[in-house]
């Protein structure tokens, strides 16, 4: 719970803040700055060996394993500088494949935060293989909070060199928190042992990062070779579905760590069903609920200049859900310290998103990218549920999408009938209430789920000390 409203406070801030400056730059130059950010979010995982989920993992198994904290950060500190330099010395080069004005410049500045976010990147990891859940989602909301300063030095004229520095701001003061926070773990000695052991791990755990990373982001780059315009149309249709995966980082975090604590196999795959279950069902009315309304929502959020992006929001809203079916399996695999499933998965899902965007991408790069990602996702869902069998997609699936279905055929019968915004607020609640109740009816929660959810409105309760 404490990671969902960490997550949840992330979104309800970085979204606005995506749309403000989207809104403020424009679709060329938050295409621009949305190509940096993906060029960045690469180096830091490449140079990341894997070393932040070695991090929960070591964590996770106990509170004597947190003698490996220091050689894990010292590790990630070179590796990041590396990275840095790589992306600087690489900035010309950028600027000349894009083709577009100050993208060097841009670069250069960016380098900098190669370091800082994934250090930053790395503590979060870290704080929740020690289950501080708590520490770990207020320092994720503190850092979309202040990332407000990009949106203040846009106003101030600085374009979209003002966005850059807004990200290097919110990096830089959560990493000092972060380290502060921390500090009690650091000692200044890298253990050659713990390295070794370290390293055992972090490298399956490294071709999952690189290859989810190129999955997702070099599509994105290939679609830069088109204009930043699409990129632009493109990241904001993204920012708007990401919400449907709110739930599955913070529930795949806490999955990977109470799997890892567990001994034994019968609790840990309980938990990856249940985990599986909740991602799915959350994912699907997320989905469903936006679907149908996939132009009124990029219009209202974005405004009509970003209109062409209601198609990839259809596409990628069909991706995450699909997605959400291997969030269990890949749990539990990484949970039991077998990494390799996974990154076969993930390995040939890059291999085939790499692919497939030089082949869809050119000849109409909007509807490409949108079918490369909901093609991969498939993929990638379909090969881990042949690897782990003992969670029931098939039934997940057929209540999740009749229940999905249902659900927005009376949303989108309300908002016909009522004003624009009764039917916004009726219609929420109200689809809500149908997803849960042809959930129930198609036997698709348990007494034991009731129960869960009346414990978290208790805790959401005590959280809020509204007792």
């Amino acid at each position: 719970m404490s990671l969902f409203l960490g997550n949840i406070g992330g979104i309800l801030l970085s979204l606005p803040i995506a749309i403000l400056l989207a809104r403020l730059l424009g679709p060329s130059d938050f295409g621009v700055l949305s190509l940096l950010l993906s060029l960045r979010d690469i180096f830091c995982v490449v140079t990341s060996l894997g070393l932040g989920r070695a991090a929960l993992y070591f964590l996770a198994r106990g509170r004597e394993e947190k003698g490996y904290f220091s050689s894990l950060f010292f590790m990630r500190l070179l590796f990041g500088l590396i990275g840095a330099l790589i992306f600087f010395s690489a900035s010309t080069f950028f600027e000349e494949y894009y083709g577009i004005d100050r993208f060097a410049l841009y670069a250069k500045i960016m380098s900098v935060d190669v370091v800082l976010s994934g250090l930053f990147s790395f503590f979060l990891y870290s704080f929740n293989g020690l289950s501080e859940f708590k520490r770990s989602a207020v320092m994720n909301v503190f850092y979309n909070f202040l990332r407000i300063s990009s949106v203040v030095f846009v106003l101030l004229n600085m374009g979209v060199l003002g966005a850059i520095g807004g990200y290097l701001l919110s990096s830089f003061v959560t990493l000092i928190l972060s380290t502060y926070f921390l500090s009690d773990l650091l000692v200044f000695l890298v253990d050659r042992l713990k390295v070794r052991e370290i390293m055992n791990y972090s490298i399956s755990a490294y071709f999952i990062d690189v290859s989810h990373t190129v999955a997702n982001l070099v599509p994105l780059t290939i679609l830069g070779l088109f204009g930043s315009v699409i990129v632009g149309y493109f990241s904001a249709a993204w920012k708007v579905a990401s919400v449907i995966s709110l739930f599955l980082g913070a529930m795949n975090a806490v999955g990977v760590q109470r799997i890892s604590s567990k001994k034994s196999s019968k609790e840990r795959k309980k938990v990856a069903r249940k985990l599986t279950k909740y991602v799915v069902y959350l994912s699907s009315f997320f989905a469903f609920m936006m679907i149908p309304f996939s132009s009124q929502v990029i219009n209202i959020v974005f405004s009509e200049s970003f209109a062409p992006a209601s198609l990839p929001l259809i596409f990628l809203s069909a991706s995450f859900f699909l997605k959400s079916l291997s969030a269990g399996a890949a749990c539990y695999l990484l949970g039991t310290g077998k990494p390799k499933p996974v990154t076969k998965s993930l390995l040939i899902s890059a291999l085939l998103a790499v692919l497939l965007s030089t082949v869809l991408i050119p000849s109409e790069p909007l509807l490409g990218i949108s079918l490369v990602f909901l093609v991969v996702s498939c993929v990638y869902s379909l090969m881990l549920s042949f690897t782990v069998k003992f969670i029931s997609y098939k039934n997940l699936l057929l209540r999740s999408l009749l229940s999905g279905i249902v659900t927005a055929v009376v949303v989108k019968l309300i908002v016909q009938i009522l004003p624009t915004v009764p039917s916004v607020i009726l219609g929420g609640f109200s689809g809500l209430f149908v997803f849960l109740t042809m959930l129930f009816l198609l036997n698709g929660l348990e007494e034991e789920d009731i129960e869960l959810f009346s414990d978290l409105f208790e805790a959401v309760r005590k959280y809020f000390h509204l007792t």
